[in-house]
């Protein structure tokens, strides 16, 4: 974990675009939602589940609307 914020630190201190920062977020973002909308239209997983995964992909949705707007 420490490593991680470590990198996630050097992304803001080393004088990179902001932009390209953001642009990365938002790719992370979008690959987690493909991944959320494939577990999602699985017949196999129990309802109360596919529920779950439904809010959850919403929040993320909305974060990442967010992350946009910056």
């Amino acid at each position: 974990a420490h490593r991680t914020w470590i990198d996630v630190k050097a992304w803001f201190t080393d004088g990179r675009d902001k932009s390209a920062i953001i642009s990365e977020v938002h790719l992370g973002e979008e690959a987690l939602i493909k991944l959320y909308e494939t577990a999602i239209e699985d017949s196999d997983i129990p309802l109360k589940l596919r529920d779950l995964l439904h809010a959850q992909v919403k929040i993320i949705k909305e974060q990442n609307a967010s992350v946009d707007a910056i």
